[in-house]
């Protein structure tokens, strides 16, 4: 008997590939964990989230609270409300809880990595309401945050960030430390150095051993860099280790700020604003940019730097100070005197890192005015002496799109891995890579790009089997910094030619 049969199937094919993804991880203080899905006996300490409705409708009630009180007893450091009107009910919570919600609402995606009661203690939390003003929650998070992420204890060795190490299990591009700073300046005991507490280099270990992730330096809060102590060179250059690539994989911003959160779901006013560090204007601007631009452009100046519902800047950064921070101007010079006549280019006097400024730029407002990674290695093993050697990885925006390219050719590699290894697996392998590498041709990113493909050798001459060994050449567009600008005035008879600064 005749019959038709219709199948339906999925293409398999290996003409498109995208890995590419803004996920920005941020430690949370609960006080209890999620339970598994399947398991219920199971907690959840890591949990990706895509949507601000999901994350709210799951973690609202397992935040912890503490300073608990009525309308007529507000405590002083609240900033979370349940409820409405005189039944309202008024907490203070982990900040990092408004840091990830507003990155959720700007359409960027947030791993979260829970921390609960087994790791911090019991009672950490359990603060009566009139302690509320002899420490704050932050200050308490703050110090339980760098003895957990920071490690090096007999029941935590490694730091609760080891396992994001992995980039097969997690698939990152922003660590930070939330709401909270992780660089802290010992201003008591050696005003030159950072506190103990600090566990900023654990962030920068986990994006450098990843290779394709940023981790996002945050100085502390109440420290005024222009008049503080820490922008010295000699004391800088004691604490940075000058040839650790490490600081390419990193990036700092300043000052903290005042941001409305407009997924804050207590519509009070002096709940709405909080406090939030450099970094997280950054992102804010980053997630502005990416809507209408590739994450490869520098989320940097007037039109890509804009930072939504930042209210005001804790500390006011102008353009002298701005070139300091970015390296440009030594801060230890007279500008007026020393600076005309010393041959910085040649000793190489810049600070041996880089702090991105967030500062008013006159008719536009506040902005992110900086596009550079952490600290940067000359080549000849010294900081670049000149804007003529600087390397294109000190660039952020390079970074960037080096990130998505280690990202994609990852994913590449996996999808072709076990199949035959011949030339036909080859093509197909930089096929997949070379849909994104053409984007950023196409989009600005990159001049060219070329791959080279090399005899996979054992050491000893022979073909190391199994094996594809190959070399992609790229030349990035970096970010225009400089404008070296003359102005002639002339009569016809004589011309007069005056700087542009």
């Amino acid at each position: 008997m005749p019959g038709i049969v219709i199948k339906e199937q999925e293409d398999l094919s290996l003409g498109q590939l995208s890995v590419i993804e803004n996920v920005v991880l941020v430690p949370l203080f609960v006080k209890e964990y999620l339970k598994d899905d399947n398991k219920r006996d199971r907690d959840v300490k890591v949990r990706k989230y895509t949507l601000y409705s999901r994350f709210k409708s799951e973690v609202r009630d397992i935040i912890p609270l503490r300073f608990e009180g009525d309308y007529e007893n507000k405590p002083v450091g609240y900033n979370f409300r349940i409820g409405i009107g005189k039944s309202a009910k008024y907490y203070t919570v982990d900040e990092s809880y408004f840091y990830i919600t507003e990155l959720l609402g700007m359409g960027l995606h947030v791993v979260v990595r829970f921390i609960g009661p087994d790791e911090y203690g019991e009672g950490l939390f359990d603060v009566p309401s009139e302690a509320s003003e002899e420490e704050s929650i932050n200050s308490i998070i703050d110090n339980k945050l760098s003895e957990l992420i920071a490690g090096g204890s007999s029941e935590n060795p490694y730091g609760i960030y080891e396992e994001f190490k992995d980039r097969n299990l997690y698939n990152l591009k922003f660590i930070t430390s939330g709401a909270h700073a992780n660089l802290f300046i010992d201003q008591e005991v050696y005003p030159h150095g950072l506190a103990e507490k600090s566990y900023f280099n654990t962030l920068v270990n986990v994006a450098a051993k990843r290779g394709d992730a940023l981790a996002l330096i945050e100085i502390e809060n109440d420290y005024d860099l222009e008049k503080g102590s820490f922008i010295d060179r000699e004391n800088l250059e004691s604490i940075f280790t000058i040839d650790d690539h490490r600081y390419e994989f990193a990036a700092c911003f300043y000052p903290w700020g005042v941001y409305s959160m407009n997924f804050n779901e207590a519509y009070v006013a002096n709940m709405k604003n909080h406090e939030m560090p450099g970094g997280f204007g950054y992102l804010m601007a980053f997630a502005y940019s990416i809507q209408v631009n590739e994450d490869w452009f520098a989320a940097s100046g007037v039109s890509r730097g804009f930072i939504p519902n930042l209210v005001s800047l804790n500390y006011e950064v102008g353009d002298s100070f701005m070139h300091v921070l970015q390296s440009d101007e030594a801060k230890w010079f007279d500008r007026d005197d020393v600076l005309a006549e010393a041959d910085i280019y040649e000793e190489g006097l810049y600070l041996p890192i880089r702090i991105n400024p967030i500062m008013f730029k006159g008719a536009y407002g506040n902005r992110v005015w900086g596009n550079r990674t952490f600290s940067f290695l000359g080549e000849d093993g010294i900081w670049a002496g000149s804007r003529s050697n600087i390397s294109f990885r000190e660039y952020l925006n390079v970074r960037m799109l080096l990130c998505d390219i280690k990202k994609q050719i990852y994913g590449a590699a996996t999808r072709v891995t076990f199949e035959p290894n011949d030339d036909i697996t080859w093509l197909n392998f930089k096929g997949l890579v070379n849909n994104l590498l053409d984007r950023m041709q196409n989009g600005r990113g990159l001049e060219w790009y070329h791959w080279y493909k090399e005899f996979p050798d054992d050491g000893h001459g022979n073909r190391r089997k199994a094996t594809i060994q190959a070399t992609l050449s790229i030349k990035p567009i970096e970010a225009v910094e400089y404008f070296d600008i003359t102005v002639y005035l002339t009569d016809e008879e004589a011309v007069v030619a005056e700087p542009v600064i």
